[in-house]
């Protein structure tokens, strides 16, 4: 992954264009070489497809609610679990072809991650209490068992040893990838969004009901707590590790200086942010209103005006 080319510094993020994305769009995200933006409308029940310039260039139709995305390494095929509808649609990247992924009835699988090898899909299954390992080769699943949860989403380590997942009803549930022994941390009821630091060593996790971003040390599952004054729903770390992006129903999201815990306001006038992502080259930060249906596009080295 190339490094992007800004210090923390001057990572200001002015409005650089606004876009009609759909209906309800959620949680958007960049192919891995940084040339698309996909985005998941709940409400159209598909998916945007978008240039960095944020021209929609085609959409695709999912089986029913996608909720979020995931990509394999190399960027081959985007994966999108559709809640209510028991799959993960998966469309192909270079030919736009779509197939499918089932999953159990009734499981609503609510989101997924590739391993770093591309060879598994990790996909949290909110009304089973479950994360399931496809083998992508196969389709072949295996289940692991996280009783009592209520899965909201999962992330993986840059080594692929840990799948980490976030329980709404209270927990971070650290998934060892080879002997598949789920161990519950504790953490608020409200656990949301949950992203891993590029260094493999923080998560960080927000929460819908208080006003904290939890972190997570891999080594420990020691939970920290960065008060940020306000609930928070989607959560972004850029590509060099230095700085968390984190939206919060309101009109700003947050940014939160991964060193220090610094934390301050990116304020957009008359928005609802929702979904945030990171951009593999450093230069923008593509985020989702879900109440104005709209895909905005920040520009990192851009002053507000």
């Amino acid at each position: 992954m190339r490094k992007p080319p800004y210090i923390a510094s001057k990572y200001v993020a002015a409005v650089q264009t606004t876009v009609a994305a759909g209906l309800a769009p959620e949680y958007p995200l960049f192919t891995p070489n940084g040339a698309e933006i996909w985005v998941p409308e709940t409400t159209s029940n598909k998916i945007g497809i978008f240039t960095r310039a944020g021209v929609n260039l085609l959409d695709v139709n999912t089986a029913a609610v996608p909720l979020s995305l995931a990509f394999d390494r190399f960027g081959v095929n985007g994966y999108c679990p559709c809640f209510g509808g028991d799959e993960v649609t998966v469309v192909n990247a270079l030919t736009r072809a779509v197939s499918h992924l089932p999953m159990a009835a009734g499981s609503n699988p609510a989101d997924c991650i590739v391993s770093p090898d591309s060879q598994y899909l990790w996909v949290g299954l909110t009304s089973l209490a479950e994360v399931v390992r496809v083998k992508l080769s196969d389709s072949s699943v295996t289940h692991v068992a996280c009783a009592g949860s209520s899965a909201w989403a999962v992330a993986i380590t840059p080594n692929g040893a840990t799948v980490l997942m976030s329980d709404y009803n209270g927990g971070i549930w650290d998934i060892d990838t080879t002997s598949l022994v789920a161990t519950k941390t504790a953490t608020p009821l409200g656990t949301s969004d949950i992203i891993i630091s590029p260094d493999g060593k923080t998560a960080y996790v927000t929460n819908n009901i208080d006003f904290n971003v939890r972190t997570y040390d891999l080594a420990t599952r020691a939970v920290g707590t960065i008060a940020i004054g306000q609930t928070s729903n989607a959560v972004a770390v850029t590509a060099d590790g230095t700085l968390i992006f984190v939206t919060c129903f309101a009109t700003n999201i947050k940014r939160i200086v991964a060193q220090t815990h610094g934390v301050a306001d990116i304020v957009l006038p008359g928005s609802t942010p929702f979904g945030v992502a990171a951009d593999p080259l450093g230069l923008l930060t593509p985020v989702c209103d879900a109440t104005a249906n709209t895909l905005i596009l920040l520009n990192n080295l851009a002053a507000p005006a």
